[in-house]
């Protein structure tokens, strides 16, 4: 039977998912490249917002850590332009994968790092009668207001207006006279905030060890599969589809976490190769 700390996993892993997803499905509609250094700048957002919080005893250090996706956004957005095959970005983000895992043990060593010790100054309340952090609440607020802000930026703006034209079809927006070049720059931004802000923000309540941007880099790409790539709100429900399929079976069946969500993965492949959540489909 399914209770209130089974849905509270189900929760933040789904806040996790969306955060992490939505900035690789907006970066791959821009510029077409498949960051596999995505995880890492999830970590990065981790690894950054746990030092900072506890050094400045606040939510800022989120904040702060956020900025680090400034120079991550431009290099990937200058790459796509720079090395145009396939194969020439899957390895440049691969190695830079490697590089930012090199850093974060340079600089941050083996352990754990975490703001967990701040988040449990927040408090919490009785739901159901389990003890619920405050520090949901506040990644719930967080996730709730950048898809606002991005909402508004997609569709009350005239840059906006230009980023869905490329998106939706790049070639006929070019013909148009809308210039890719800076759309890239913007989706790469973006997209990379997104992922650090997510890390920052889970910092509040998970840590950040050696080696975990492989593992989340995978549950990214299940998520961009199950939504498809035509539509980068579908990444909402996915991430919700994939984080009950994983809470289930972490709940249930853990030795088959990964793979039952591949075999979700897998029958959409078959069924619905171009995803579950996309809006149409071009017929070539």
């Amino acid at each position: 039977m399914i209770d209130i700390s089974f849905l509270i996993a189900f929760f933040i892993y789904s806040i996790n998912l969306v955060f992490l997803s939505l900035g690789l499905v907006l970066i791959f509609n821009v510029s077409k490249v498949v960051n596999l250094a995505h995880g890492s700048f999830y970590v990065l957002g981790g690894y950054l917002a746990s030092f900072l919080v506890l050094r400045t005893n606040s939510l800022w250090g989120i904040a702060l850590a956020v900025a680090a996706a400034i120079p991550l956004g431009l290099l990937i957005a200058y790459v796509s332009r720079w090395l145009r095959r396939d194969v020439e970005q899957i390895f440049f983000t691969f190695s830079l994968s490697l590089l930012l895992e090199g850093l974060f043990k340079a600089a941050f060593g083996v352990g754990n790092y975490t703001a967990g010790d701040f988040a449990r100054s927040l408090g919490g309340f009785s739901l159901g009668g389990t003890e619920v952090p405050a520090s949901y609440l506040v990644g719930f607020a967080a996730l709730a207001a950048s898809l606002g802000i991005f909402s508004a930026f997609l569709y009350k703006t005239r840059f906006g207006l230009l980023l869905r034209a490329v998106i939706d079809d790049a070639e006929m927006a070019q013909a148009l006279g809308v210039r890719a070049g800076p759309m890239v720059y913007v989706a790469g931004v973006v997209g990379a905030a997104f992922a650090v802000l997510g890390g920052a923000v889970a910092s509040l309540w998970q840590a950040y060890s050696l080696g975990m941007a492989a593992n989340l880099l995978i549950y990214a790409f299940a998520v961009m599969v199950i939504s498809g790539t035509a539509n980068i709100w579908g990444v909402v429900p996915a991430s919700i589809l994939a984080s009950f399929v994983r809470t289930l079976s972490v709940y249930y069946f853990p030795e088959f976490e990964i793979f039952s969500l591949y075999v979700v993965v897998l029958l959409v492949l078959l069924f619905k190769p171009e995803g579950l959540f996309v809006r149409h489909v071009r017929v070539v």
